[in-house]
């Protein structure tokens, strides 16, 4: 229904169902527990899937969130950094 991006902590407060999530991943936990928490807290928000293109200095993507996701068949998608959101914002809306 829609695309924004959003590298902020807590980004399931600021999209609604079935919106997609674009992410360099600087709101990311460090540690695999809090990566794992994260990834349930948005796919409860019921967004429909989550893109990231990693940027410089972010966490890396632990095999936890991962597993959160694909139990969930929750779709997560990594991107290169250099992907512009615009576009893809503008191809899904």
């Amino acid at each position: 229904t829609w695309a924004h991006t959003c590298d902020l902590p807590d980004p399931w407060r600021w999209f609604d169902t079935g919106d997609l999530v674009m992410t360099t991943g600087a709101g990311l936990p460090d540690d695999p527990t809090g990566q794992a928490e994260w990834m349930t807290h948005l796919i409860d928000s019921k967004v429909c899937a989550l893109v990231i293109a990693p940027g410089p200095s972010v966490p890396a993507i632990t095999p936890g969130l991962l597993e959160v996701a694909d139990g969930h068949g929750f779709p997560v998608l990594e991107a290169s950094f250099d992907l512009h959101f615009v576009t893809l914002a503008r191809t899904v809306i």
